[in-house]
């Protein structure tokens, strides 16, 4: 009963979670991070369209190494920033015509 189901222990996103995982503990004693994680994110969150997350992630990380962060709370500190910014272009952003506000509101 302690491992994955049969069906989704043959996912290989599974395994590749599960390595990211178990090597946490070794990246957070000073080890190097994965080849490539720091040329290829931009492009990734351009790609997801997190822009906030893609000017804000460098940032955020030196304070959250400064500051000693969980990776929970660097990620909150970053999807925050993300939905701020999403919810003030909304505001932004003019209704559309056919929305009809009632003169008596």
């Amino acid at each position: 009963m302690g491992g994955p189901p049969r069906g989704l222990a043959a996912l290989p996103q599974l395994d590749i979670l599960e390595h990211q995982l178990s090597s946490y503990g070794e990246l957070q004693d000073g080890a190097p991070e994965p080849a490539g994680t720091k040329s290829t994110l931009p492009s990734l969150l351009k790609q997801l369209k997190l822009a906030q997350f893609r000017s804000q992630w460098q940032t955020a990380e030196q304070q959250a190494t400064a500051d000693r962060w969980s990776p929970a709370s660097y990620l909150y500190g970053l999807a925050e920033q993300e939905n701020q910014q999403r919810h003030q272009a909304r505001r932004r952003r003019p209704l559309p015509s056919w929305i009809v506000i009632p003169c008596w509101l």
